[in-house]
């Protein structure tokens, strides 16, 4: 009596094709059989992400002149809400030692009434 080897319970699947990046990562002798895009098609591939950060870089650079205050960068936006805190923190600083000035001395007119 022999015995033969049972059959298989479920067919085998094939390996999914590599994407281009997978098929760019590998090396040429991949054993795999996964095959390398030619140079010209990766070298193309890089120009481009060098063209989109250059586009990139230019779209989020800072406006210049009178475009700057339109700005909707948060960067720029936390710097003009610390400059206009710094601006008003002295503003009040001034107006606090007039009045200090103004109440120092009776009868002080350093400060006119009508103001």
């Amino acid at each position: 009596m022999s015995s033969a080897p049972p059959p298989p319970l479920a067919t085998p699947v094939p390996a999914p094709e590599p994407s281009p990046r997978e098929a760019v990562a590998r090396p040429p002798d991949d054993p795999t059989g996964a095959t390398r895009p030619p140079e010209d098609q990766i070298e193309r591939a890089r120009q481009s992400a060098d063209e989109q950060v250059v586009d990139l870089a230019r779209a989020w650079r800072t406006p210049s002149g009178w475009r700057y205050f339109s700005a909707v960068n948060n960067t720029e936006v936390g710097v003009w809400y610390g400059t206009m805190a710094m601006l008003f923190f002295l503003f009040a600083g001034v107006l606090a030692l007039l009045m200090r000035m103004q109440l120092a001395v009776p009868e002080n007119d350093l400060v006119d009434p009508h103001l």
